[in-house]
């Protein structure tokens, strides 16, 4: 069960004067064509530039990576993480607070935006479904997607709108959602009615490892995730197809854990800070800013500076003065923190606790000490 929940897992994850506010994005737009200026191209092995382009824009702009929407709802409310008031800073009228502690109301601004977040991203696939004119291979991908969204709503808020755009506005039940979010998994996989992984041969679905678009191996990860949930949202448990869906993915599918052989050149290494290291290597290098080719990751959503902006986790979760160990243009905002007893799960020589949290005096670029300005204290140095 452990290599299961890897795998499921897998497809699974700035200034001088420090203030902030709500800071809930708004996109104003997507480049929904390739274009090429010189060092920036849009096009490439990662899927981009084609007639689905469109449906995994509206995935990534479902708050898959950015502070208010699917990300900061399905995360802030678990207990990995939250969002704290400091001083004057992060209160928002308590909607984070009430958020982890599980007291919000219809009225909570997150509750309320995410559902319509995705809704506005299944309208844009339904889009390119109806008008997009798709070949049968970029149908099924851009039905997989869609199931996926309504997966995202139906786990967050349960009995939900099927909008499969037919114009219906009724509400169904858990359970009938999850049995419409099933077939259309099935279907695009080439199963028919019932899971059976011999039906594969029948998917319009390929077999290409192509990070940023859907694949049979990505579909079966989407519909291991449903099955392993199965008897919360239906009542019976399936967890049996789940290890089969999962099992087929480790079996057949052209992935690996990333391990001591994977290693990419840490674009954040500081020249003057000597603990840097030159590399980032197995676990650390699945969360590289340059892991597009990393073989452990199965279907990825697609950002980049130039031409697929929105994931600031480092604005989210760094201190304000972290602008200044990077040299960031912008400050970041000194909201998100992870919970001491989740740190704390990890053993101390677990690799992934030193990958996945700052600890220890901070430095700045130049490795000098990070203060905190806004600090009364004698010793105003930054330590986690």
């Amino acid at each position: 069960m452990k290599t299961i929940n890897k795998i499921i897992l897998g497809i699974g994850l700035l200034g001088l004067t420090y203030s902030c506010t709500d800071l809930e994005e708004e996109l104003l737009g997507d480049l929904t064509s390739d274009f090429s200026v010189e060092g920036i191209s849009t096009g490439g092995s990662g899927g981009g530039g084609d007639a689905l382009t469109g449906v995994f824009n509206a995935v990534r702009n479902a708050g898959t990576a950015n502070h208010g929407g699917y990300f900061s709802v399905q995360s802030v409310s678990s207990d990995e993480m939250a969002v704290t008031q400091k001083g004057g800073d992060w209160y928002d009228g308590g909607v984070w607070l009430d958020m982890h502690r599980h007291t919000f109301t219809p009225a909570n601004g997150p509750v309320t935006g995410t559902w319509s977040q995705q809704y506005g991203s299944v309208a844009e696939v339904n889009n390119a479904i109806t008008n997009g004119g798709l070949d049968t291979n970029q149908m099924a991908q851009a039905k997989v997607v869609r199931a996926y969204l309504h997966w995202r709503l139906m786990d967050l808020y349960g009995n939900i709108v099927i909008a499969d755009g037919s114009g219906s506005s009724s509400q169904s039940s858990r359970s009938a959602v999850f049995n419409w979010i099933e077939g259309e998994l099935l279907s695009a996989l080439g199963m028919g009615s019932s899971f059976d992984l011999s039906g594969l041969s029948n998917s319009s679905l390929g077999t290409n490892d192509v990070k940023y678009r859907i694949n049979q191996y990505s579909a079966l990860g989407i519909i291991a995730k449903l099955y392993l949930n199965a008897e919360v949202y239906t009542g019976t448990e399936r967890y049996s197809d789940a290890a089969a869906a999962a099992g087929h993915i480790i079996d057949n599918g052209p992935y690996a854990l990333s391990d001591s052989g994977i290693s990419v050149p840490n674009l954040g290494k500081r020249p003057a800070v000597s603990s840097d290291p030159d590399n980032l290597v197995g676990y650390a290098a699945i969360f590289a800013p340059n892991n597009e080719n990393n073989p452990e990751i199965i279907w990825s959503v697609k950002y980049d500076e130039a031409t697929a902006g929105g994931m600031n986790f480092h604005h989210m979760t760094l201190h304000y003065a972290s602008q200044y160990t990077w040299n960031f243009e912008a400050q970041p905002w000194n909201g998100y923190v992870a919970l001491e007893e989740f740190v704390n799960s990890y053993e101390a020589s677990d690799d992934r606790r030193k990958a996945n949290f700052i600890a220890g005096p901070q430095l700045d670029y130049g490795g000098n000490a990070l203060v905190d300005l806004a600090s009364d204290s004698a010793t105003p140095e930054i330590s986690y």
